[in-house]
């Protein structure tokens, strides 16, 4: 397992590098950035599938798009989210929306736990329950303060819920459904890298090339590393392990200059307290499993 938590914090730390390498890639454009992203990543995913052993799961994926071609709209619906999402992951950090698109990333859990409840029926104890409370206090709080929550914040932690909620639905929550989802948007990373002014953006930035492919190879690594955590670590320590990336992206946003509006500091407080309450949640739970097993 020790094996397994490293990978995890090793893709936690990766993806992360990419946040922070979005401002160093101007002038180039989100989407043009997100095509040549794709682009140099995309045989790291192949790379995965065999590295991993994932051939058969996949040949079965294909076989069931087969038989059920509206899997097929489906995976499609989920690319365009996920896509969507790694474009504001993108976009965030050179656009002064780092912290706000980190604090979607905090409350997403949270969320996420509420959707498990609505959809699945899923079990709620009362740290979940008080981790929502203290969530929604603090949420609602920012919007009669602020005016309401921003969209940048809002997408992320609506729309990356739905996304899963509709893999789980349709029991499409594995590796090669996502396979399959970038390979979609591999297919649009053409045009996207094609609407990029690649000479005037080496003129303002001879390193592009070189940093492009690091990005490729990050995005690659991250993602083989957080598959191969997910195959490692119990189900309930992975969840344990998935609240470090949003942390980190806070120290991201501040190390780029970003700093607190004074009228999200209850906000954090509430998040603070709401996210600490999941992880000691998630910390009870693993021991309970430890528990169950030694009886």
């Amino acid at each position: 397992m020790i094996k397994g938590i490293f990978y995890s914090l090793l893709a936690s730390v990766l993806f992360n590098c990419i946040y922070y390498m979005s401002v160093l890639m101007n002038p180039i454009s989100t989407q043009a950035l997100i095509g040549y992203r794709m682009i140099f990543a995309m045989p790291f995913v192949i790379a995965a599938i065999f590295l991993l052993k994932q051939q058969r799961n996949f040949k079965f994926l294909l076989l069931k798009i087969k038989l059920k071609p509206k899997i097929l709209l489906v995976l499609l619906a989920t690319s365009l989210i996920v896509s969507f999402q790694m474009w504001l992951y993108l976009w965030a950090p050179s656009n002064g929306a780092a912290l706000k698109v980190s604090i979607g990333y905090l409350i997403m859990p949270i969320v996420m736990v509420l959707f498990g409840r609505i959809f699945f029926k899923e079990h709620l104890s009362k740290t979940k329950l008080a981790s929502i409370f203290f969530a929604a206090i603090g949420v609602f709080s920012t919007a009669v303060i602020s005016g309401g929550i921003s969209w940048e914040s809002a997408v992320v932690f609506c729309l990356y819920p739905v996304y899963f909620t509709i893999r789980k639905y349709y029991n499409l929550a594995n590796f090669s459904s996502f396979v399959i989802e970038i390979i979609f948007m591999f297919l649009f990373s053409f045009y996207f890298a094609l609407t990029a002014d690649m000479d005037y953006v080496m003129s303002q930035n001879p390193n592009i090339y070189y940093l492009l492919i690091l990005l490729g190879a990050i995005s690659g690594i991250a993602l083989i590393a957080q598959i191969l955590s997910s195959t490692l670590v119990p189900i309930n320590v992975l969840g344990l392990l998935t609240y470090f990336e949003p942390i980190m992206m806070l120290f991201v946003s501040f190390a780029i200059g970003e700093r607190l509006e004074k009228s999200s500091y209850f906000l954090m407080i509430c998040l603070a307290i709401s996210v600490t309450l999941l992880m000691i949640d998630s910390i009870n739970s693993i021991k309970g499993d430890k528990n169950t097993k030694t009886k």
